[in-house]
């Protein structure tokens, strides 16, 4: 959805903001049958609470906040996204300079109002906005939540359903 504005306005032909205001870049010379110039990074954030990604043909690192567990792809030799390198050896050599991108990417762009990474995700799907703009409610819906096995909230994978210990 970056990329909506900066397109709409190239394609038809009214100024674009300054690159500074805009993390978005404008796909309308695919629409006109040309290629685009180079090629950027994605960057996904606040999504779904606490989690932000980027990618670029080779990698794609997916950190959570504040402590994992993170994950990192080789897409061009896993592109299934089977097998999490994060860990094992050479993977934070693949790792900083993605998340030094995501970090700069933050610092210029995000809201820290609106910071996804400031509400942790227990429950089984967004229900209202994160922030200010919530009111006070809650961001997420609650009432089931991902447990691992001694019913504690788990963070990534597969996981069974259960009602949230009230503890």
């Amino acid at each position: 959805h970056y990329d909506f504005l900066p397109t709409l306005l190239d394609f038809l032909d009214l100024p674009i903001p300054e690159p500074e205001s805009l993390p978005g870049h404008s796909f309308a010379p695919l629409l006109r049958g040309a290629g685009l110039p180079g090629h950027q990074n994605v960057v996904v954030f606040d999504e779904y609470g606490p989690v932000r990604m980027i990618r670029d043909r080779r990698w794609k690192y997916v950190h959570r906040y504040p402590y994992g567990p993170h994950e990192l792809y080789d897409l061009e030799e896993d592109p299934g996204e089977e097998h999490n390198l994060v860990g094992e050896t050479g993977a934070a050599q693949a790792i900083a300079p993605l998340k030094a991108e995501l970090d700069r990417f933050f610092v210029r762009y995000a809201d820290p109002a609106r910071d996804g990474t400031r509400e942790a995700v227990y429950g089984v799907g967004q229900i209202g906005l994160a922030g200010p703009a919530g009111k006070g409610s809650p961001a997420f819906h609650q009432e089931v939540c991902h447990v691992d096995e001694n019913g504690r909230p788990r963070g990534a994978g597969y996981w069974p359903l259960g009602p949230i210990d009230p503890r």
